[in-house]
């Protein structure tokens, strides 16, 4: 089963990858066009196509309730990254040098916990973690790297969260069963 979703949309994010088990390879731009007259569509219409594979042991465990290490991995997965995109000091998206990060197994893109209040209070910055993110993922999928893990930094709230990518292709990083 395959859809889309707004990847700077935190608590979808959350529920998709962290819940559910999707993952995805696929970024698209602007997927309903540039321009829409929806109040939720000012900032761009990107879109990240996920794809949930239902026979596969990671669907079934997040399901299931059985993956409740995930979330601990992922933490300790990201402490050892440096994000393509992370927030800096002002709260602004800084992006890291896109070679050396590209030569990593693993990356990690964040974003903002809740970027509807970010758009309300200063649409340029939701421009430019929109600007940051699209960069981050089109240059990590397009060398090779899927989307895997989204983690928010504080648990049970929406605070700031992170994507894990890591080298290779869906079906190795989740084996049909």
């Amino acid at each position: 089963m395959t859809w889309t979703f707004d990847p700077l949309q935190s608590r979808n994010a959350h529920f998709n990858f962290s819940k559910l088990g999707v993952v995805s390879d696929t970024y698209k731009v602007d997927f309903y066009g540039p321009e829409t007259s929806s109040m939720l569509h000012r900032n761009g219409t990107d879109r990240l196509w996920v794809r949930w594979i239902l026979n596969s042991r990671r669907v079934r465990d997040r399901l299931t309730g059985k993956s409740t290490n995930a979330r601990v991995e992922t933490l300790d997965a990201m402490k050892l990254l440096a994000p393509l995109v992370r927030f800096d000091p002002s709260g602004r998206p800084g992006r890291a040098d896109l070679a050396e990060s590209l030569g990593r197994q693993r990356v990690s893109i964040e974003i903002p916990g809740d970027i509807l209040h970010v758009e309300r209070t200063d649409m340029g910055l939701a421009r430019e973690w929109r600007d940051a993110t699209r960069w981050a993922f089109r240059e990590a999928l397009k060398a090779g790297f899927v989307v895997a893990e989204f983690c928010r930094s504080i648990r049970g709230q929406q605070g700031p969260g992170a994507y894990l990518l890591q080298r290779g292709t869906v079906s190795e990083l989740i084996p049909e069963t």
